[in-house]
């Protein structure tokens, strides 16, 4: 058998796998952001003192797991499921320059940092020529959720769209403040106790 005339998976299963991986690129941002953005490591800073190599690589593995699950949206390897690709298949028209842009960005972190270790670039140098900001990565993010939210819509497709979890987020703070009264709200919410 020609190994390059691999069969697809089926399409409900790429667009499962394309939902997972946008819902999870979400939470390891969401979870890298309460740890670096100004408005919530203010709130944090004093609490993660304790223990802060820990949340140091916290923070930096939930970055790593975001760029890895960003890329992976738009992988154009070869046998990769491909948020393009699909849409593609499929005859939606999307416009995805701009997440294409970004995308370009995120594959300069993946490739030279995080995937790889460049021999050319060094790993700060690596972020240089990037040039993304985080909020052109929540922009991605919510980008492709989208547009795997209108593949999912469709009726041949069979997939429940992707949902934005933020509980991980809100656990992570609770857990690094140690304050759970703030979060009797969403918790009692999640369990039908409201």
């Amino acid at each position: 058998m020609d190994k390059e005339r691999r069969e697809l998976l089926p399409l409900s299963e790429r667009v499962e796998n394309l939902k997972k991986l946008v819902e999870r690129a979400y939470i390891f941002y969401t979870c890298w952001w309460l740890y670096e953005g100004a408005e919530t490591r203010v709130e944090l800073i004093e609490h993660m003192e304790e223990h802060s190599e820990f949340y140091r690589f916290d923070s930096h593995a939930h970055f790593c797991s975001m760029i890895i699950h960003c890329h992976s949206i738009l992988d154009n390897s070869k046998h990769a499921t491909n948020l393009k690709k699909i849409a593609s298949e499929i005859g939606l028209k999307c416009n995805l320059t701009a997440i294409e842009v970004t995308h370009k960005k995120i594959k300069v972190i993946r490739d030279a940092a995080i995937g790889h270790r460049s021999a050319n670039f060094s790993y700060l140098k690596a972020f240089e020529a990037a040039n993304v900001t985080a909020n052109e990565i929540e922009n991605y993010i919510l980008g492709c959720h989208h547009f795997i939210s209108q593949i999912c819509d469709l009726e041949n497709v069979g997939v429940q769209p992707p949902a934005l979890n933020h509980f991980p987020a809100q656990h992570l703070r609770a857990l690094i403040t140690g304050n759970w009264e703030h979060d009797d709200d969403w918790i009692a919410s999640f369990f039908g106790k409201k």
